[in-house]
């Protein structure tokens, strides 16, 4: 039978549950037997390779030593089942430190490695490398010896969220191979809903932003630059459901009442104020009462059980805001608020909005290590009695073999004769890592820098002349962008934004190391990583951001040369053809030059010919200048005499013109005689 029910060689079956104990320490004297023999059930039902229980509010919901005592039984019991006797090596990690209220997490985490699993190791995180163990080892945490630290220990900081101040939360990370599987398994506890008023005053509430930060703090905690472990992260971790989208649709019908506790003492304290809602068909039909920690739903145990609540799920959104977490389907009732009786153990608590608060989640790189060829199962342990005021919640699968040419697994004796321990160096597949991707905006700037590079590589070949080049800076397209110069004015300033707040990055992650004695010395390694992760992120955007806007500027400059070599080159060329056509007459009159030479004689006696008509052309010049001027003083002469002659024949014109009137005047006087 057990054959049958273990997995092949070929795949690792896991058996990862979670569960919120605080109720099981506060009645272990009747719970114990029960949740021992439902959890162990639950584990020789499957026969999983390797076993690993997350445990919240361990000790109880208030801590002191008497309680922490109950722990050590707590553990006894578990090892003493019959159930673990094929388990040959285990750890066990409980946070021990309750007297520091500043750093206790209440966490317990227990792992046990079936003995068919050849080799099973853990990471040491002060080391930097893997152990193998062969053995049971309980842990408390901190670790007090420097020389090893297989857990860390992580409480979510004051400053993280107001509610984070005076929780006992946070959370504790272990790293595993086994047999040629790597991953991550962290054990986690997130805020509560502490007052159902607050709950319900606003969607999302302000718890749900409490958590959104304390997860999101996790997420950048395993962040460890561009590669990712794969990753299971399963604890309770308080998600609730919408309380006030809930209450709007249990109350669609109903008026709203307020009422205030009578009498005295607490009864007429505002703590016992409460919310109720009336049928509006019938007042006298109650709906719902909500009060500080009451949520009395009159129909609840019918209505958030049937079909396991799945109407419920529309309104379980915390998880929607990290895509990049997985988690299977849920086919199971909300895993919290049970009674604490063990006479009602199906029955739900009147004090909170029934939830889904105990998860197992993982990142893509485990998600996709999953055998989809498997039985796989996510459920609740002990749905039908009492488990305290949590079911808890496992989840049951089988990882891939991960083998591979590109795997490469080296162990080396650490040559400790008191134990059978070895070192273990890795080199991991491509299979056990995913590749983050850069966000858009440093995407896209980085981009933009390959672009520039090479574009400035282009404009550096020797075979493209400047002058093509200034044809193509004259093109349309070109000037198109020249003429909408804010553009370029943009994008400088975009770029210089994204430079600043990589520089405020920088110098933000620079003075964020933190001194590893604050926050204990398991703490330290994930911190160490944490931050030099951070900070090389933001000295890679730098780089980008930095190198963008200075190519920016060297392509400008050097596209000013190269407009300018091409004008330089067209100028030289119309010089150099100018100079050319200079030449080209010299040689022309050179040529003319020589070949006077050769007629030398001839040449000679041109000229003397030439010089003597000369002389006779200038002799025959002086005998007609002569004969000009003696021919002037002729027309001189006959100028004058015609202005003497032309003043004659005016007077004379004048005296004839009196004669007549005296002659008009002669023969008027005789024709007068005449009539008389």
């Amino acid at each position: 039978m057990l054959s049958d029910r273990m997995e092949d060689s070929d795949g690792l079956s896991l058996l990862l549950v979670t569960a919120n104990v605080g109720t099981l320490f506060e009645m272990a004297d009747v719970l114990m037997e029960i949740w021992m023999a439902e959890f162990g059930e639950c584990v020789a039902q499957r026969q999983p390779k390797f076993i690993a229980l997350h445990c919240q509010e361990i000790g109880g919901k208030i801590v002191d030593e008497e309680t922490m005592v109950q722990t050590n039984a707590f553990c006894e019991k578990m090892h003493s089942q019959s159930v673990f006797s094929n388990y040959d090596r285990g750890r066990t990690f409980i946070d021990a430190e309750f007297e520091s209220t500043g750093k206790f997490t209440a966490l317990g985490s227990f792992y046990f490695v079936h003995k068919s699993v050849r080799h099973a190791h853990i990471w040491d995180f002060k080391r930097r490398e893997f152990t193998e163990f062969r053995d049971y080892e309980a842990v408390a945490l901190p670790v007090s010896s420097d020389d090893r630290c297989t857990a860390q220990r992580m409480r979510f900081p004051p400053d993280l969220h107001p509610l984070a101040t005076g929780n006992r939360k946070g959370f504790i990370i272990t790293r595993w191979m086994i047999d040629d599987r790597i991953f991550d398994l962290i054990n986690i506890h997130m805020f509560h809903d502490a007052n159902n008023f607050v709950a319900m005053e606003s969607s999302p509430s302000s718890y749900t932003e409490a958590r959104k930060a304390a997860l999101q703090h996790v997420m950048d905690t395993l962040d460890r630059g561009d590669v990712t472990e794969p990753f299971f992260l399963f604890g309770d971790f308080n998600f609730r459901l919408d309380s006030h989208e809930v209450v709007k649709k249990l109350t669609e019908n109903g008026i709203r009442q307020e009422v205030i506790g009578n009498g005295t003492g607490e009864d007429s304290s505002p703590a016992r104020r409460k919310i109720r809602y009336v049928d509006s068909q019938d007042l006298n039909k109650l709906l719902l009462t909500v009060g500080k920690k009451t949520f009395d739903y009159y129909e609840a145990q019918d209505a958030f059980r049937t079909d396991n609540g799945k109407w419920l799920r529309t309104f379980d959104n915390e998880l929607s805001v990290f895509p990049q977490l997985h988690e299977k389907e849920i086919t199971f009732p909300p895993s919290y608020p049970y009674e604490e009786d063990v006479d009602r153990g199906t029955s739900l608590m009147k004090t909170r909005c029934p939830a889904w608060c105990d998860r197992v989640l993982m990142n893509s790189s485990a998600w996709n290590l999953i055998d989809r060829r498997k039985k796989e199962e996510y459920s609740l342990i002990g749905p039908s009695v009492c488990m305290g005021d949590h079911k808890p919640v496992f989840l049951y699968v089988s990882l891939t073999s991960t083998v591979n040419k590109r795997n490469i697994v080296s162990v080396t004796n650490e040559g400790d004769s008191r134990t059978s321990k070895s070192k273990v160096s890795v080199v991991r597949s491509d299979e056990h890592w995913s590749y983050r991707k850069m966000s858009l905006q440093w995407t896209v700037i980085a981009a933009i820098l390959y672009a520039e590079i090479a574009f400035t590589v282009l404009m550096l070949m020797p075979f493209i002349s400047p002058t093509t080049w200034n044809k193509f800076f004259n093109s349309r397209l070109v000037l198109l962008i020249k003429k909408y110069k804010y553009i370029q004015h943009i994008l400088v300033g975009v770029m210089g934004l994204l430079l600043l707040d990589a520089v405020r990055d920088v110098s933000r992650y620079t003075k964020s190391f933190v001194d590893m004695s604050d926050v204990g010395g398991a703490q330290a390694p994930a911190a160490e990583v944490q931050f030099h992760m951070k900070l090389f992120r933001a000295q890679r955007n730098f780089y980008i951001a930095g190198f963008a806007l200075f190519m920016f500027f060297i392509i400008k400059s050097l596209a000013g040369k190269l407009a300018y070599e091409a004008q330089l080159i067209i100028s030289n060329s119309a010089v150099i053809k100018q100079a050319e056509n200079a030449s080209k007459m010299a040689r022309e009159m050179l040529s003319e030059q020589g070949k006077g030479k050769n007629a030398g004689g001839a040449i000679a006696e041109s000229e003397a010919a030439a010089k003597a008509h000369i002389l006779k052309l200038e002799t025959d010049l002086r005998a007609a200048a002569k004969e000009m001027e003696a021919k002037n003083k002729e027309v001189e002469a006959m100028k004058r005499q015609s202005d003497g002659l032309t003043t004659e024949y005016d007077r004379l014109l004048r005296e004839h013109e009196k004669l007549q009137k005296a002659h008009k005047l002669v023969v008027g006087d005789v024709e007068a005689e005449k009539d008389l």
